[in-house]
């Protein structure tokens, strides 16, 4: 076969599964804001805040933001590319069972300032990192309590919480973080295993001071 012809087949071949790929993702008019209908779920990039997220979308069957009680619940998958900021606000997870998920990829960063994370009705959602996310004041709840792996962070993620009341008894760690701190933390009375590819490596008491750095 003629080298031209199968060069020429090949570009032509890539050419048509990337606009099948970007059709599936809908870009918000004017936004960094992608939906993925196939895939149920919601990519941001930039600098993004939940009143933001519902403003581009435009559709509150996938997100909705109420500003006056500053809660927004989010029907979809939550992957983070860029900087999601929660300042004095809820946001609630409602997928049913086990589908919900908040990732944030290593360009990313999710950012809780005396704000809820939780989850809408009897879901529960996972919580899986490889960039950064930073807590204060903050409630995480309602991710998988029993499940050593709904909170898990990847290789080079950077985590520090401070203050912050977390239900749940495990952070996985799934690799070595390049950061990991939790200070002045409560666990809901649990001591919270830190898990370094199965092995516990610290445990953290009620008062929740613990540091993991590598």
């Amino acid at each position: 076969m003629n080298p031209f012809f199968v060069k020429k087949l090949f570009f032509v071949a890539s050419a048509v599964t990337a606009v099948l790929v970007f059709a599936a993702e809908k870009p918000s008019q004017g936004s960094p804001v992608l939906w993925n209908a196939g895939k149920k779920s919601i990519t941001i990039r930039g600098e993004l805040t939940p009143g933001s997220i519902a403003s581009s979308l435009r559709d509150p069957g996938i997100f909705r933001y109420d500003p006056v009680a500053r809660r927004a619940v989010c029907r979809a998958r939550l992957i983070i590319r860029g900087k999601l900021l929660l300042e004095n606000e809820t946001l609630e997870m409602e997928m049913p069972g086990r589908e919900g998920l908040i990732a944030v990829a290593p360009c990313g960063a999710l950012i809780l300032k005396n704000s809820i994370l939780k989850a809408a009705g009897k879901g529960k959602y996972d919580i899986v990192s490889s960039g950064v996310i930073r807590g204060k004041n903050a409630t995480i709840t309602d991710y998988d309590a029993n499940s050593s792996r709904s909170f898990r962070l990847e290789k080079g993620s950077s985590t520090m919480l401070e203050n912050c009341r977390l239900r749940g008894r495990y952070i996985y760690l799934a690799a070595q973080p390049a950061e990991f701190r939790v200070v002045g933390c409560d666990f809901d009375g649990s001591p919270l295993s830190l898990r370094l590819r199965e092995n516990v490596t610290a445990i953290a008491r009620r008062t929740g001071h613990a540091t993991f750095k590598c």
